[in-house]
């Protein structure tokens, strides 16, 4: 611990410091001198010595990650970027679920590096700790979130989306945003999403009518490329049911539906 504490007083203080055999020396260190180059990491100021440092934890820590693991909800957010660099380079999806939580860590940087970490160490499976975070008030928040939910491997149930999508303001996220909720909806949540789509094509009131149809063609395009036999039928519906422009769209969209599966 010395020894530590004597390196972390050089490298932050010394002009110029020389970086030349630290890390073999670090590297020499025995398990129980772990805590304090977690403590180290969190010290150093400048970031080649933190990255020298993360290095050398890689190698040591990789048997025993709790150790850097339960720093993840330290304050410094330059320490846990460099703690998340250390656990995506060990990709063990068993340190999943430290990484989840701080997924509402007030740094929004930190928010999407742990999004990114997590959708690396748990690229399937259930969506539900990833769909809360398309509420962050960080627009970069929610692209990182995004992202893992439209690969086509994470699953969620309507029940899920629901806050998301019936909340009074969805409408008034960015058209891109809503487009891509709706096609993450489509490939977690499957046919589980219709008849909240089927209700956008046919429930017609006179307050919003413009914003209303606009919502409704970017559900038409979700059916579209869902192409199951119940989008078709909400495909169906719609147009007989809808407006005029929406009842062209659902008679395009179909129309491409079946060009898509003849072809497939």
């Amino acid at each position: 611990q010395e020894l530590i504490t004597l390196i972390q007083q050089y490298l932050n203080t010394a002009d110029k410091p020389r970086t030349d055999g630290v890390d073999t020396v670090l590297l020499m260190m025995k398990p129980s001198a772990l805590p304090g180059l977690c403590a180290l990491l969190g010290d150093l100021q400048h970031a080649a010595h933190q990255g020298l440092v993360a290095n050398v934890l890689v190698e040591l820590a990789k048997d025993t990650p709790e150790v850097v693991v339960k720093h993840l909800l330290d304050r410094r957010p330059t320490f846990v970027r460099n703690l998340l660099g250390i656990i995506t380079r060990w990709n063990n999806p068993k340190l999943a679920e430290g990484v989840e939580k701080i997924l509402r860590y007030p740094d929004p940087l930190i928010k999407r590096e742990a999004i990114r970490t997590l959708a690396g160490l748990k690229p399937s499976g259930s969506a539900a700790k990833l769909i809360p975070l398309l509420n962050d008030a960080d627009e970069g928040v929610r692209l990182a979130t995004l992202k893992p939910l439209l690969n086509g491997h994470y699953t969620a149930t309507f029940a899920l989306w629901e806050p998301i999508v019936n909340a009074d303001n969805f409408n008034d996220r960015d058209p891109a945003e809503k487009r891509n909720i709706f096609h993450a909806m489509r490939v977690t949540a499957g046919d589980e999403a219709v008849p909240y789509w089927t209700t956008l094509l046919t429930e017609w009131g006179w307050t919003n009518r413009k914003k209303r149809e606009d919502l409704a063609l970017l559900a038409i395009d979700a059916l579209g490329k869902l192409g199951t036999p119940a989008a078709l039928a909400a495909l169906d519906t719609g147009s007989k049911k809808g407006t005029t422009a929406l009842k062209e769209a659902c008679v395009t969209a179909m129309a491409g539906t079946g060009r898509h599966q003849r072809t497939a």
